[in-house]
């Protein structure tokens, strides 16, 4: 379905949310040739609270491909060094 969306004029760029927790969409998205861009701390409200969610994006003017030694976003309060900041 990205394939398509991205064959559109109109679309430039497409974007997916996924809560920290969730390794399954973390690889999924990636198969599908998203990439990480970060977290947004406190981004949406689920289940009457605010949680954080990794944002990825694929871009339509390339085909994003994997770094040669991609770090894996690690959920808050994990002890795995990841270059990120949790408080």
């Amino acid at each position: 379905m990205s394939d398509w969306a991205l064959s559109l004029d109109e679309v430039q760029r497409l974007e997916l949310y996924v809560e920290p927790w969730n390794e399954g969409s973390w690889h999924a998205a990636e198969k599908c040739g998203f990439q990480c861009e970060g977290l947004l701390r406190s981004w949406q409200l689920v289940g009457g609270g605010r949680k954080d969610m990794y944002m990825y994006s694929r871009i339509r003017s390339r085909r994003q491909t994997p770094a040669a030694n991609p770090t894996k976003p690690m959920a808050p309060n994990s002890h795995a060094h990841t270059g990120w900041h949790y408080e």
